[in-house]
């Protein structure tokens, strides 16, 4: 470490790396993020798998209805 061979303290870098990693810690809670609107559920993990049964049917069925980009289109009349 560059501040080691350089002799200096390392106390305040271990503080302030304890303190982004609680920050961290903190910030990444399933709660935390509900309440701020980060999430749009909190699943319980038991029921996880029920949960997540219906979603390929769902993606394949939203991806089915969306309309090529405009370019696809072009590209396919000019040859």
């Amino acid at each position: 470490m560059k501040d080691k061979d350089e002799g200096k303290p390392l106390e305040p870098l271990a503080a302030k790396m304890n303190e982004m990693a609680k920050k961290y810690y903190d910030t990444s809670r399933p709660l935390y993020c509900a309440r701020h609107g980060f999430v749009d559920e909190i699943v319980n993990l038991s029921s996880l798998r029920s949960y997540l049964k219906p979603l390929p049917v769902r993606c394949t069925r939203t991806r089915s209805h969306l309309s090529a980009p405009p370019d696809a289109a072009a590209e396919d009349h000019q040859g």
